[in-house]
């Protein structure tokens, strides 16, 4: 059966470096169908049983309509003439062996090499891993992610990093740049720092991780005399968002103690201001490296802000005003845009 040949447009299966080749709406999957459960290689759980069996319930009252379903049952040709690997939809195949059929509807898929968003060439193998996981996620934000679909996330990850094309980095690890880039083709979103951690945890990687939990330094007696104490884990020698995040924290510590430190300053008493660094699985080599450098880079990045500080404050002691300047505009702001104008917000 082919897309054309339905009433009305069928949910088509869409993911980078994958087509649809056919449909089957009687697919007999007991005799075509080559492997039988076993390792799912994106999904650590079995079907969800739930589903199952509301699925079988509608299959056996003849109000089950797959082609709209929104996680399709899909598979791939195998070398051998008629015979298929099923890929993802075990869920639904499932259900129809519970509710006792004997045909399924199926979707059948072929995938080729493509560019991932950052323009590197992955094979076909790489694309059907995204594909498999990304169906056996539920949830379209990263932020409401199950525990069980965090598993399954670091779980596809893991597998689409070692079957494309990147390579591990001297300490070890995939870069944050590559497993953001599969990330955001397992359809998270906006990978946090925190996903970074979690899928090098995953990978039982002995590289750096930001963006750690701060931890306790409360009754340190090193601490004594810091009216300001930052904690932060940090990855590497330069960090621009850890980095700009410790100096934020300065800033506002120093607003927020302004009558302390001017006290201070007054009665000539230590006033300190302490980021207490960590590095996390880092070789010991590297660590050094971290925590000697980080003073001056916070000093450089407060350095440089002061300046424009300053600036900024002179032109608005002569009339300038942020307000009346900021325009706000949107370029492409409609979804189905990819250039369009700009628009006023």
């Amino acid at each position: 059966m082919k897309i054309k040949d339905f009433e009305m447009t069928p949910r088509i299966p869409k993911s980078t470096g994958m087509e649809v080749i056919e449909v089957f709406d009687d697919f007999d999957y007991k005799n075509k169908l080559e492997n039988a459960y076993g390792d799912n290689g994106a999904k650590l759980s079995g079907t969800d049983e739930k589903i199952r069996k509301l699925m079988a319930k509608a299959i056996d009252k003849g109000e089950w309509k797959p082609e709209y379903y929104p996680k399709p049952a899909t598979m791939v040709a195998t070398a051998m003439t008629g015979k298929y690997r099923q890929i993802t939809g075990f869920t639904t195949r499932s259900a129809y062996i519970l509710a006792g059929k004997d045909t399924m509807f199926i979707y059948l898929v072929k995938f080729f090499e493509a560019k991932d968003e950052d323009g590197v060439m992955q094979p076909s193998n790489y694309w059907e891993q995204v594909w498999r996981t990304k169906e056996n996620v539920n949830g379209e934000f990263d932020y409401i992610k199950t525990p069980e679909d965090k598993e399954n996330i670091k779980y596809g990850a893991k597998n689409a990093l070692e079957k494309g094309n990147y390579t591990k980095g001297d300490n070890d690890t995939y870069s944050k740049k590559d497993i953001t880039t599969v990330l955001k083709q397992l359809d998270v979103a906006n990978p946090s720092d925190n996903w970074i951690n979690e899928v090098r945890a995953y990978l039982g990687s002995a590289g750096v991780m930001t963006n750690a939990e701060d931890f306790d330094v409360s009754d340190n007696k090193k601490l004594e005399d810091s009216l300001i104490i930052i904690t932060k884990t940090f990855g590497s020698i330069k960090d621009p968002k850890m980095d700009s995040q410790v100096v934020d924290s300065i800033e506002q510590g120093i607003v927020n103690n302004e009558n302390a430190i001017r006290d201070k300053l007054e009665k000539k008493e230590p006033y300190n201001i302490s980021v207490v660094g960590k590095t996390l699985n880092a070789d010991i080599e590297k660590s050094e490296k971290i925590r000697d450098s980080k003073k001056q880079i916070f000093l450089d990045i407060f350095e440089a802000r002061y300046k424009r500080y300053k600036i900024i404050d002179k032109l608005i002691d002569d009339g300038f005003s942020l307000r009346d300047a900021l325009e706000s505009l949107w370029r492409g702001q409609k979804p189905d845009e990819e250039e369009g104008e700009l628009y006023d917000n």
